[in-house]
């Protein structure tokens, strides 16, 4: 096989055709909503691209969002994205051992790009299947966990799988009348909005980046890459509200809030609704989108999905490190 004579370009995202870069991240098996031009946009306004192509055709992508802080340059993992990282052009048909040597040029290609800020912090999404080439070049990758549901089988084999607490919770929500409904983005930010003033935080960095977190939940409810669902009682009363990104064949579940009085089994049901609403409309994957709090992470585990491991990448220049044990 013929070495391919590629080459890396660094772009700011505002120049990127945005056609074009979904269209790559659609067709990308690591590609997701969180790296779509849209969403990396609203989630973090100065993002760049590396792009590597061979010749006129992109071959890999890494959205990345350089900043600095007290003097020091960071790429940090945006927030409200599960996971960026590079993404690969579909390989499909070419023989494991060439897809794998493949990855490996590719990846090497974005060593300059990532060892360029003092401090990185990036997940790679659970499709990033190759991270060699990073552990040789010297970055830490440690393992986070999100939880999957293959939705393409009968609900009663996905509902099979739900925990007993799980199930009594969704009990009383059928005995007390709940239904999901539609809604709009204002509901959710209403809800936060309560939950916030009562003292309970969800929706991480919500709250130190508020405005643009609700930019994010009406320009993507605007472009139907997300929709926006309430649980509401027989009085019409909203007890709790989510939201779900799409993303091919794919969905995630991106957060939810409480509207005042915590109900232990209206985000249960808010939940087992979305799941059953999204089979039948066809997706193949719920995805929870992942957390490492422990309390969340006991919650969504209820739901019986398949726990998924992707990586945090990390790298920080020595006199970081020896500054770090200082200030422990």
């Amino acid at each position: 096989m013929a070495k391919p004579s590629l080459s890396l370009q660094v772009i700011d995202g505002k120049a990127i055709d945005p056609l074009r870069w979904d269209a790559f991240m659609e067709a990308s098996p690591q590609g997701s909503l969180f790296v779509r031009h849209r969403y990396a946009s609203q989630a973090a306004p100065g993002w760049q691209a590396a792009i590597l192509a061979n010749g006129d055709t992109w071959v890999a992508a890494m959205p990345f969002f350089p900043t600095t802080k007290r003097g020091i340059s960071l790429q940090l993992q945006p927030p409200f994205c599960q996971c960026w990282g590079i993404c690969f052009a579909p390989m499909d048909g070419q023989p494991m051992a060439a897809q794998w040597s493949l990855k490996k040029q590719y990846t090497e290609a974005f060593l300059p790009v990532l060892k360029a800020p003092q401090w990185l912090q990036v997940n790679f999404a659970p499709e990033f299947d190759y991270l060699f080439p990073l552990k040789i070049a010297g970055f830490a990758v440690s393992p986070r966990i999100t939880y999957r549901i293959a939705l393409e089988q009968p609900l009663e084999n996905i509902t099979r799988e739900y925990a007993s607490t799980l199930v009594r919770q969704l009990r009383k929500a059928e005995k007390q009348a709940l239904v999901f409904v539609p809604d709009e983005p204002e509901k959710l930010i209403v809800s936060y909005g309560s939950q916030l003033e009562s003292g309970r935080t969800l929706l991480g960095g919500a709250v130190t980046r508020k405005a643009r977190w609700e930019k994010l939940v009406r320009e993507l409810a605007a472009a139907g890459d997300a929709a926006i669902f309430s649980v509401r009682n027989p009085e019409g009363e909203t007890l709790t509200t989510g939201w779900f990104g799409k993303h091919g064949h794919k969905v995630y579940y991106l957060g939810g809030a409480a509207t005042g009085e915590m109900h232990s089994h209206a985000s249960p049901f808010l939940l087992a609704s979305a799941i059953a609403h999204y089979r039948e409309a066809g997706f193949s994957i719920f995805d929870f989108e992942g957390s490492m709090l422990p309390g969340v992470e006991r919650f969504f585990r209820q739901f019986g999905g398949t726990p998924v491991t992707y990586f945090e990448v990390m790298r920080k220049r020595k006199w970081l490190q020896v500054l770090d044990i200082f200030r422990g």
